[in-house]
Formats: C-alpha cells, sequence, structure tokens
C-alpha cells in the first residue's frame, strides 16, 4: 500500500508560516526603499533583491508595488462575507451589524502592518492613494454583494458599502494627520470617533 503524499498539518504550518515571513519580508523591503526614494523611482526588481526573492516569487505575493506596500483588504473582506445577516432586518441594522465586524479587521490591519509608515506614505504618494481609493472601492463592492437578496434597494445597499468605506477611510485619514503633528493619536480610538460622529450626525437628520 502506498504511502499517503499529503502534506502534513506540521508541514503545513511551516509552509505557511513561511510564506507570511516572505511577505512580511516584502513588504518591509518596500516601505523601507519607497520612504527612501519615494514610489517613482523604485521597480519591483528593486524591492524583490532588498528582499531577497526573485521578481516571480515577488509576483507570487503582490501584483504592484502599491500592492506591495498597502495590502488588500483580504481579511476585511472575508469578514463581511462571513457576517450573518437576518433576512428580515433593515438597512439600519444590518449596518449596525456590519460595524462591528469591520472595526475588528481594523484593529487587526493596526496590530499586524506598519500603520504609521503607511499612512504617511498614502499621504505623499499620490499613486498609493489612488491604489487605496481602489481598495476601497472594492469594499463598497463586496458589501453590496453581500446584501444581496435581502431585501435592500439599491439606495440602501449602495450607501451602506459607502459608509463601511468612509468610516475606515476617515479614521486612516485623521490618524495621519494626527501623527503628521506630532499628535499623540490611537488610530483605533478615531475609528470608534468615526461610527460616533456619524451616527451623530445621521440622528441630527432624521430630526
Amino acid at each position: 500500500m502506498k504511502s499517503s503524499t499529503l502534506p502534513t498539518e506540521g508541514a503545513m504550518g511551516i509552509r505557511q508560516e513561511h510564506k507570511a515571513a516572505t511577505l512580511k519580508d516584502i513588504q518591509r523591503s518596500a516601505l523601507d526603499l519607497v520612504e527612501r526614494y519615494g514610489l517613482e523611482n523604485i521597480t519591483i526588481g528593486r524591492i524583490a533583491a532588498e528582499a531577497g526573492v526573485a521578481d516571480r516569487t515577488f509576483f507570487r505575493y503582490c501584483e504592484s508595488k502599491e500592492a506591495a506596500i498597502l495590502p488588500k483588504h483580504d481579511d476585511l473582506y472575508a469578514a463581511i462575507t462571513r457576517c450573518s445577516l437576518p433576512s428580515n432586518a433593515d438597512g439600519a441594522q444590518i449596518f449596525k451589524l456590519l460595524l462591528p465586524v469591520c472595526r475588528e479587521a481594523f484593529v487587526s490591519s493596526v496590530q499586524n502592518t506598519d500603520f504609521r509608515r503607511i499612512s504617511q506614505l498614502i499621504l505623499k504618494e499620490p499613486k498609493l492613494a489612488a491604489f487605496a481609493k481602489q481598495e476601497e472601492q472594492r469594499l463598497v463592492e463586496v458589501v453590496q454583494e453581500h446584501l444581496e437578496g435581502h431585501g435592500l434597494d439599491a439606495m440602501q445597499s449602495l450607501l451602506i458599502g459607502e459608509l463601511v468605506a468612509t468610516t475606515w477611510r476617515a479614521a486612516w485619514q485623521r490618524f495621519a494627520v494626527e501623527d503628521q503633528l506630532g499628535h499623540d493619536a490611537d488610530p483605533v480610538a478615531l475609528y470608534d470617533q468615526s461610527i460616533s460622529t456619524l451616527g451623530q450626525l445621521c440622528q441630527g437628520l432624521s430630526e
């Protein structure tokens, strides 16, 4: 009887750890180079060389220089897709259910990325800011796709998606500005503030 060729859990764990370490090396190298020379003055080949990997390895992890600095929000997309939404919930209830899911992903992003360095580069690099905008649009689309079949009209689905993206972006932008001014800002506190302020503004509209 032939032995199984399936990898063991230990081997799979080591492989995942290696992939995570390689991605971090690429991201760190990209950040270092862009901070020193600017996004326009570096190439993917230079980032790969700095990280100690081949160009083709770079493309297995990142699709562009911008993606190496500001990774896609795959964890956020997955969390939204997994969020269970009652079929009889209205738009306000659905938005309220999505907010803690997005907050958890935001906290993870702060803890697992060079949040401060990335936020400063977004302020300085127009192409990086444009890439971040593309990711926001993808976030809106993911929310809209998840809301299909829940009885919401197109405007409600669009606005919920836009509001999810807006609260995320507002926290990033506010943190970047506060940090640039030398203030001791907490990105998670700013995210909570963005949600609270949005609630206050919307309440005022209904009066």
